[in-house]
């Protein structure tokens, strides 16, 4: 007869080392998976920070004329990407928010001239882009849109946001 003592350690410790291999291969795994999830969240958050530095849009002034209800907004595009000034009834168009002082929103329009919403006389367009280093300046005829502020006292302070076809925002005020 052959004796089984010998076999049942040499079956155990072989055991174990599966086990062992298994555990760090599965560990290895797990790591690695978290390790990519961590870089790939890393390099979402850097592009969206280049992409904001790229394309950044400053309110330079803005003059309104309480006889024409004609309001002319100065840019200057300090960013390194063209920045898109579209009137287009489609989205993404460029859009904006007025406020008044006390913050209630007065409108919020689209650039187009359709409807209630505001006309770009000039310094926009379905192919006008703000160049990079550049400024321009935006005229906008309040004369009859959702955003009239003829009803105003003068010299109130309004205050006004705008979107760049989801590329760049600015704000600034001005006085009616």
């Amino acid at each position: 007869m052959i004796s089984k003592k010998g076999i049942t350690p040499i079956v155990a410790i072989i055991l174990l080392l599966m086990m062992t291999v298994a555990a760090a291969g599965t560990s290895f795994y797990w790591l690695i998976k978290i390790q990519s999830q961590m870089q790939g969240g890393t390099e979402q958050y850097q592009e969206n920070v280049f992409d904001r530095l790229a394309s950044t849009v400053n309110w330079l002034d803005a003059d309104y004329n309480a006889t024409s209800e004609v309001l002319t907004i100065y840019l200057q595009n300090v960013g390194t990407t063209d920045i898109p000034l579209d009137n287009a009834t489609a989205d993404p168009t460029t859009t904006w928010l007025l406020k008044d002082s006390e913050q209630v929103t007065v409108c919020e329009s689209k650039f187009d001239g359709s409807g209630s919403n505001i006309d770009c006389q000039s310094g926009c367009g379905t192919s006008t882009e703000l160049s990079s280093s550049a400024s321009t300046s935006i005229t906008l005829n309040l004369s009859g849109s959702n955003c009239d502020v003829s009803g105003y006292a003068d010299d109130s302070l309004m205050r006004a946001t705008i979107f760049f076809s989801g590329e760049s925002t600015t704000s600034g005020t001005f006085e009616t």
